[in-house]
């Protein structure tokens, strides 16, 4: 069995703000370093073989406070990027909403209709997720690894593993801050996800 521990960054200023991300670079707020904090003590009763980031800055500042808890180094990969918005990154969501509401309304109620120009699709990202964690489990075989990525990269391998068209993307479960979900693949490419609790509440 190859276990992968899946978790989202914690809250950074740009989510305080209501700006979207993607592919920029923001700082964790000081909420979102103690979710990360709490969620550490929680992985204590894990032992993992590897942690494995997002090369991006809130990824790797997650995985940093995790696994200085855990006593593991950390692996960045490029692979593992939140989804690349292009010209919406940085700018807040009411300021889109204002300006593009067709392309703003796909993005989040008609995921697998979203064609915003100079930025990637919602297959193109699960593409690119599914790619990355099938040659995690493929080099890291019979081990447990932690992956700390985003929360649209997150979603997009989750609907995948749990048989749900990109339509459905953002039904719930909801991945707050630093929620942690894990699938397990077993040797006959079967696998399991179980799900855990958000840690926006800390």
């Amino acid at each position: 069995m190859t276990t992968l521990h899946l978790v989202r960054h914690g809250e950074t200023d740009w989510n305080a703000a209501g700006k979207l991300q993607g592919r920029r670079n923001s700082e964790l707020t000081a909420r979102g370093k103690m979710q990360a904090a709490r969620l550490a003590e929680q992985l204590l009763r894990y032992s993992f073989h590897k942690i494995i980031s997002s090369s991006s800055k809130r990824a790797v500042q997650t995985a940093q406070i995790l696994a200085d808890r855990l006593g593991l180094p950390v692996m960045e990969t490029d692979a593992l990027w939140e989804i690349n918005l292009g010209p919406w990154e940085g700018r807040l969501k009411i300021e889109i909403k204002k300006e593009n509401p067709v392309e703003f309304d796909h993005f989040w109620n008609k995921p697998d209709h979203f064609a915003l120009p100079g930025a990637e699709t919602f297959e193109q990202l699960q593409r690119r997720g599914l790619a990355a964690i099938r040659n995690i489990v493929a080099e890291y075989h019979e081990q447990r690894v932690l992956v700390v990525s985003h929360g649209a990269m997150i979603k997009s391998i989750l609907s995948h593993f749990d048989g749900r068209p990109l339509c459905n993307l953002w039904q719930p479960p909801e991945l707050h801050n630093c929620a942690h979900s894990i699938v397990e693949f077993a040797a006959d490419g079967g696998h399991l996800i179980r799900q855990f609790a958000g840690c926006n509440t800390w």
